[in-house]
Formats: C-alpha cells, sequence, structure tokens
C-alpha cells in the first residue's frame, strides 16, 4: 500500500466563478455536490489545477488570467497537504490581473522552511493529477490510446511508420494495378504467340500497280467512249447535212465536201473505236478486292499485333505489382504482428488492459460504457493515472454517471490504493443554490 499524501484542507478567494470557499477534507473521500452551473467543477479545479505539473510556467504557455473571478484584480488561496490529519506541505498561490503570472510557494510544515524553487518541488511533490477521467472516457478510441501511451511512456513510432509505410506502398500498387487491369480490359483477349508484325511493302507494291493498271485502263475505256460520242455526232451532222442539201442548192458542193470530210473522219473514228471495243472485249478491267482484302487483313493483322504487344506489356506490368504488393502486405502482416507481440509484452498499469491502433480494451472489450461497467472504466482511469503522481494521491471525477453501488466500488478500490478521490455529483432533486461538500472517511485496506 502507498503512503500518498492527500488534501488536508484548501481555501481560496476569486477563483472563476467563485468568490471563496474554505474546506477541510483531512483526507477523507469528498462529494462535491450542486446544481449545474453553481461551480462544482470551479471548486475542484482550484485543487486540481493548482497542483497539476500541468500549468507550470514557461515562457510560451502562460497561465491563464481566467482563473481570477471576473470582477476582481487577485485570486489567491492555500491547500494544505498530509497524512492522516496532520499537514507536511502547505502550498499558496496567488495571481493578479495585472502581471498574469501565478506565484507558488511551498513550506514545509514541520520547519516552516519555503522549498525552493517551489514550483519544481511541487512537481516532484505532486507529478501530474489534473485529469479529467470523464473527459477521457469521452475521447474518440484512438485518442485514448494516444493519450494512454504518452502516460505510460510506450513508443512503437518505429513499428507504426513502418507499417504506415507498407500499408500506403501496397496501397499504391494496388492502385496501379486497377489502373493497369483497366488499361488492359478493352485488349482481351490477346495472343501471346501474335507479336511480330507482317510487312506491307510488297503488298504496297503490287497494290500501287494494280491501281496504275486501272487508271489506265479507265483512261483508255474514256478515250473510246469519246470517240463513240464523236463518231455519233459526226452520224448526226452527216445526215443534217444531207437534209439540208435540198434546201441549199448553193451550198451542196461545200456540204458534200463537208459530208465526205465528216464520212471519212468518221470512218476512222470508227475503225479506230471497233478496234477499241475488240480489246475491251479481250482485256479485263483489273480488280483491286482480293489485294484490298489482303490488305485489310494485314493492317488488322498488325494492329492486333500492337494490341498484343501492349497486352503483353501491362500483363507483365500487373504481374511484377501483383508481386510487389503481396510483398508489401505480406511485410505489413509481419509488423502488424510484431507490433501485437510488441502491446502485449508492454507493461500497461491496468490489469486487462491492451490495444491496438483502432483504441483501447479492457478484458477484450472496447474501452467504452456501452460495453464496459463505468466504475470499471472509472477504476482503469485512474490507474492509468497512478504512473503520472508521485507523493499525492488525489483523483476526481463525475460521480452523477455512477449509482450508489458503483459509486462505492470505485471507493473500495481507491481505499485499496490510497486514493482520495473528489467527485463532483448533481443535484437533481433540490432548489437550493450552493454547493454542498459531503465528507466520507477512507476505509484503510
Amino acid at each position: 500500500m502507498s503512503d500518498f499524501l492527500h488534501v488536508q484542507h484548501f481555501e481560496f478567494v476569486n477563483f472563476k466563478g467563485l468568490r471563496s470557499a474554505n474546506y477541510s477534507p483531512n483526507g477523507a473521500h469528498a462529494y462535491v455536490i450542486a446544481r449545474n452551473e453553481q461551480g462544482k467543477t470551479s471548486l475542484l479545479d482550484f485543487i486540481f489545477m493548482m497542483l497539476s505539473k500541468r500549468l507550470k510556467q514557461n515562457l510560451t504557455t502562460p497561465v491563464p488570467t481566467e482563473i481570477i473571478n471576473y470582477d476582481a484584480d487577485r485570486m489567491e488561496g492555500l491547500i494544505e497537504l498530509g497524512r492522516n490529519g496532520v499537514t507536511t506541505h502547505t502550498v499558496k498561490v496567488s495571481m493578479t490581473r495585472k502581471t498574469g503570472k501565478l506565484d507558488i510557494k511551498v513550506t514545509d510544515a514541520s520547519t516552516g522552511f519555503v522549498l525552493t524553487p517551489s514550483r519544481a518541488v511541487l512537481d516532484e511533490l505532486v507529478g501530474v493529477v489534473d485529469f479529467d477521467i470523464t473527459s477521457f472516457l469521452r475521447l474518440a478510441p484512438k485518442e485514448k490510446v494516444k493519450i494512454m501511451k504518452e502516460w505510460t511512456g510506450i513508443d512503437f513510432s518505429d513499428l507504426e511508420t513502418d507499417i504506415l509505410d507498407f500499408t500506403n506502398k501496397a496501397k499504391t500498387a494496388k492502385q496501379q494495378i486497377e489502373s493497369l487491369e483497366k488499361e488492359l480490359a478493352p485488349l482481351l483477349p490477346f495472343d501471346k504467340n501474335q507479336l511480330e508484325p507482317k510487312k506491307l511493302e510488297d503488298i504496297n507494291a503490287k497494290r500501287d500497280q494494280v491501281l496504275a493498271d486501272q487508271k489506265r485502263y479507265d483512261d483508255y475505256s474514256e478515250k473510246v467512249k469519246t470517240f463513240e460520242d464523236k463518231v455519233a455526232y459526226g452520224r448526226d451532222q452527216a445526215l443534217e447535212i444531207e437534209t439540208t442539201i435540198g434546201l441549199l442548192e448553193k451550198q451542196i458542193q461545200q456540204l458534200q465536201q463537208d459530208r465526205d470530210i465528216y464520212m471519212r473522219d468518221s470512218d476512222e473514228l470508227e475503225i479506230r473505236v471497233q478496234g477499241g471495243k475488240e480489246w475491251l472485249n479481250k482485256t479485263k478491267r483489273p480488280d483491286l478486292s482480293e489485294i484490298d482484302t489482303e490488305y485489310s487483313e494485314l493492317v488488322s493483322y498488325n494492329a492486333q499485333v500492337e494490341r498484343n504487344k501492349r497486352a503483353m506489356v501491362l500483363h507483365d506490368q500487373i504481374s511484377g505489382k501483383m508481386e510487389w504488393h503481396k510483398k508489401y502486405q505480406t511485410k505489413q502482416q509481419e509488423l502488424e504482428q510484431a507490433l501485437k507481440a510488441e502491446i502485449a509484452n508492454a507493461k500497461l498499469p491496468v490489469p486487462g488492459l491492451t490495444f491496438d491502433e483502432n483504441g483501447l480494451y479492457l478484458n477484450k472489450l472496447p474501452f467504452e460504457s456501452s460495453q464496459i461497467n463505468t466504475a470499471e472504466l472509472v477504476i482503469a482511469a485512474i490507474q492509468l493515472q497512478l504512473p503520472l503522481m508521485k507523493k499525492v494521491g488525489i483523483a476526481r471525477f463525475d460521480a452523477s454517471v455512477l449509482d450508489k453501488f458503483n459509486r462505492e466500488r470505485v471507493e473500495k478500490w481507491a481505499n485499496a490504493h490510497d486514493i482520495q478521490l473528489f467527485e463532483e455529483v448533481v443535484d437533481r432533486e433540490s432548489d437550493e443554490k450552493g454547493i454542498q461538500f459531503v465528507l466520507k472517511e477512507r476505509e484503510v485496506v
């Protein structure tokens, strides 16, 4: 059993919303009972804030002047610490609104000597006691883990960093695989054996030759058609002249000559037309359809080759990424197992308490009031605080969330560990204003 010091007496003026207070718990448990907004929390804040290391003066975090009553310029008070009704240390505190500096004086009650430096002496005497258990229980699971690790000095940051690193690597590899698979999907299925394109030079030369022959054939055909048109035109002219001879006697001779010329030219052209028709009848017009089909097949084949080559690249990349993804996941799992082993081997101050990255667990149940009896949670939270305490054993919590039976459970545990409790209780029945300060003697176990 510890020989903690406890609060024997405290008094103050002008602290927060309270004008004054003067109580002597003499190491007993204390119920602070009042309606809401009557100053229960402020009353206990005086004890726990003034004693706690969290209000240590430094260059960057001044003590808030809001602890002085709103219409006062100075706050002062004292706390007597001791054991079994005997005061061993007196802590006097004061602050003026003008300076904003918290002055602390620690006196050895047996000698009357002021111990210096007072802040360091108080820190060594008290440690950290300004811990709001109720607020702690309301924190998100991961925040509870963070605070618990800070208090107990547990540091798995290297493992957690490695786990996060490999988790991110695995996630990145998975994203790359999904991107590559999305690009590969339109190329499926593909032929791994069809990866070399065929040459188009020979088929292009054949195609060009056939196109040239087609043009020559079409040009000749057009000329024959032109000649046919001229023959028809000549015949028409000859017929017209023949008709006109009877009407134009004077022009008959000339017209006959013209007729003879047209007839001669027509005869010559007709011979050429006949020869052209005979050639066209004997000659077949070149056909591109087979070559075009072959050409289209080659182009399609080469396009498939390109798709196959790209698909092979994507397939190889996906295989590589999947291999790395598997390695990352394996390493991540190994690190997580190592972290679990470290957690299992960690010496936590609460029996049955463990944790992971998601939260705290007590006897394998989530550290939440919906899962665990609130009295057990309060006791566990005080146990977490124990390593931060030095020679003063005090704790505070909101007892309104507990019934009488569970309050007594917490008090019994506190008795066994020499802890003095300050319990806030909301008075929901009385209409009277003010604070009741009710003491309950601690049973020595």
